[in-house]
């Protein structure tokens, strides 16, 4: 029997999370044959991949030499697997019983314009906190997940509409990533579901939060270890974003927005020895630059909506009514 649902996941030196993260994968109630595990492997040295390969031989395996980043491996795994539905799923992650089922549910029964669904992601430390419900846009296209650090009894008891999903936990259909692309590999990682967001949303494509799944999220161990590229590729990426995915009026007035702020932080951020990553993500990001208007005109393209409704759709989620309890499904 040909699996219905993929469930994609990256590892790079996780061995400590990665295994309890596969034990509650396949304690999710369904039906085995109808689900396939695709772990992408980023040169790990820790063991992780032999210790899967032992405890789950199902698992099928794709061991990079070298870590090719989040985005190349899920676009890897994407590309690998065959489901109809695609979960994609951080190694650091431990999915409570029946998640996936309830996440299953309410993408297969929902509307067509619905592109995927997340879990309430918890804190793997402190359950009674609120990791993600999905990510949330402040003023000036800042993303954020909502309610991260909040009890999590904040969270909506029902289903809702949200911006995006957060790729710590999302349940996306296949046919989705057909119409708008897979995750951009020249982002590596960082603020990968933002920009895939914005694009399914040019799409005509909407998110939903389920609030009664949850998954347990220990919150990027293996990003920790490499903060100063961490900060260079998430300032580079948001403009990255800004010129491939945003209506171009909103894409100049906030590039040039982002610009004069860093030239006013000049004597900041070298008093915080930040000056140097600054002017780096701004090389790697004019460097980039062409490829992006590239992928600017097939977004265009595939483009459902107009720039002026995606301008409307943004400005009611970045407004204060972002901040009001979110748009139930019902």
């Amino acid at each position: 029997m040909t699996p219905e649902i993929s469930v994609i996941i990256p590892n790079m030196n996780g061995i400590q999370y990665l295994l309890p993260c596969l034990t509650s994968v396949f304690a999710q109630e369904i039906q085995q044959d109808k689900l396939e595990v695709v772990l992408i492997d980023n040169g790990s040295k820790d063991g992780s991949v032999d210790s899967a390969r032992q405890d789950f031989p199902s698992v099928k395996v794709i061991a990079n030499e070298m870590n090719v980043g989040f985005t190349r491996a899920i676009n890897q795994g994407i590309d690998t697997s065959v489901g109809d539905w695609i979960l994609l799923l951080n190694n650091d992650t431990v999915m409570s019983a029946g998640a996936l089922a309830k996440l299953l549910a309410t993408l297969r029964e929902g509307p067509a314009d619905l592109a995927g669904v997340q879990p309430l992601l918890l804190w793997a430390k402190d359950s009674s906190v609120a990791d993600s419900a999905g990510i949330a846009l402040s003023p000036h296209f800042r993303a954020h997940d909502y309610l991260h650090g909040k009890p999590a009894t904040e969270a909506p008891t029902k289903n809702a509409e949200i911006w995006g999903t957060c790729f710590g936990c999302a349940l996306i259909k296949r046919s989705v990533f057909k119409r708008c692309g897979n995750l951009d590999p020249d982002y590596f990682a960082e603020w990968d579901d933002v920009d895939f967001s914005l694009r399914a949303r040019w799409c005509g494509y909407r998110f939903m939060l389920i609030p009664n799944a949850h998954v347990l999220h220990h919150r990027s161990p293996t990003s920790k270890r490499d903060e100063p590229s961490k900060f260079i590729r998430l300032r580079r990426n948001q403009l990255l974003t800004y010129a491939k995915s945003l209506p171009f009026s909103m894409a100049v007035s906030l590039t040039f927005y982002r610009f004069q702020r860093d030239l006013f932080m000049s004597i900041h951020h070298l008093r915080n020895r930040q000056f140097g990553a600054v002017m780096k993500s701004w090389k790697d990001y004019f460097v980039l630059l062409p490829r992006m208007i590239t992928r600017r005109r097939h977004l265009q393209k595939a483009a459902r909506l107009s720039p002026r409704e995606i301008k409307q759709q943004l400005r009611w989620f970045m407004s204060e009514a972002s901040k009001l309890p979110l748009r139930r499904s019902d």
